[in-house]
């Protein structure tokens, strides 16, 4: 099954969570897991969201239908599909015991990567 990760930055306004989750749950969306955090020096709101794919409509047509939302509230964000695996570099000074430990986290497949 796939994972989508929706990450938002706009200035806070009320309701941007409800606003955010009646949108995912309208397109049949499982929100698996949400983070949300407020700035409180510069009135920031910032969000990450992890959503199944259980969606009603193709990924490309959530992200188009929520531009429309985002640019309502003026958000800043990103979706991606969080089931494809990153590519990834691993660097290592002499000290062999840190990079031993990623290779093997790796081949264990203990990193999402």
């Amino acid at each position: 099954m796939n994972i989508y990760r929706l990450l938002i930055s706009c200035p806070d306004a009320h309701g941007l969570v409800a606003k955010v989750s009646q949108f995912i749950f309208e397109r049949n969306g499982n929100i698996k897991e949400a983070h949300h955090h407020l700035n409180e020096q510069n009135k920031h709101f910032f969000m990450r969201i992890e959503i199944e794919s259980n969606l009603a409509c193709s990924f490309t047509e959530f992200q188009q239908e929520f531009a429309q939302l985002a640019q309502k509230y003026q958000m800043n964000w990103q979706m991606n599909d969080a089931s494809k695996l990153k590519r990834v570099l691993i660097m290592g000074s002499k000290s062999s015991h840190c990079v031993a430990d990623l290779l093997h986290r790796g081949h264990e497949s203990e990193m999402e990567a």
